[in-house]
């Protein structure tokens, strides 16, 4: 499979061995076609798990954060969002425990004019397992996701394929493979779509998942 980028739908199951470095990201309009990219940023882009540990109030659970980084534009022709923002939150590798496929989700967001300043302010680094996604949202006004997506993972030393029979695959041309991190690909909304598999978090549009597989 080196030298091959595979698109694998939302909620497919992976491996750890496929998040060992940074995500990149790309979107493209949902109910469109791959050539239709959108223009525009800036993002704010998130990576969690949703099922953290209760708050101390005891009511919901937080959420463990893995990425958080603002910056992100659009406008390329291949739908890849960049940034050149310092991270707020550095990508941490999703290590899920236990034996049960674990469950990941990516948020993209519009970016507020004041949302750096106001984020420093309400991540602790050091304590990415208390996360509180509703209240971050609420003190940094991000308002709704316009994109979003999620994937399952397997705990190490599992040996679950990577990918569906039915999974498509396109070529990388000249990318060297050699270290590649995986690509999550959340589509833009048209409205919101429901997606049972996320639970009560947020309202999604059902996206694809792009991986660049070494």
């Amino acid at each position: 499979m080196a030298g091959e980028e595979f698109e694998i739908m939302a909620g497919e199951t992976l491996i750890t061995a496929l998040t060992d470095n940074d995500p990149k990201f790309s979107m493209t309009l949902n109910g469109t076609d791959e050539d239709s990219t959108p223009t525009g940023g800036p993002y704010v882009v998130m990576l969690l798990d949703p099922n953290g540990s209760r708050p101390e109030n005891g009511t919901g659970r937080n959420q463990v954060l893995h990425l958080m980084r603002g910056g992100f534009s659009a406008g390329r022709s291949d739908g890849s969002i960049e940034s050149n923002t310092e991270p707020i939150a550095r990508y941490s590798k999703p290590a899920p425990v236990g034996e049960e496929v674990h469950r990941y989700v990516v948020l993209v967001y519009n970016q507020p004019d004041d949302f750096e300043e106001r984020a420093s302010d309400r991540v602790d680094v050091e304590e990415r397992d208390s996360f509180n996604l509703t209240s971050f949202v609420r003190g940094t006004n991000l308002g709704n996701p316009i994109a979003g997506t999620y994937f399952l993972l397997e705990p190490s030393g599992t040996s679950t394929s990577v990918r569906s029979s039915s999974t498509t695959t396109r070529s990388t041309g000249a990318f060297n493979t050699e270290g590649i991190p995986p690509t999550f690909t959340p589509l833009i909304g048209q409205g919101q779509k429901h997606v049972a598999a996320l639970g009560s978090l947020f309202g999604l549009c059902f996206a694809g998942l792009t991986l660049l597989v070494a």
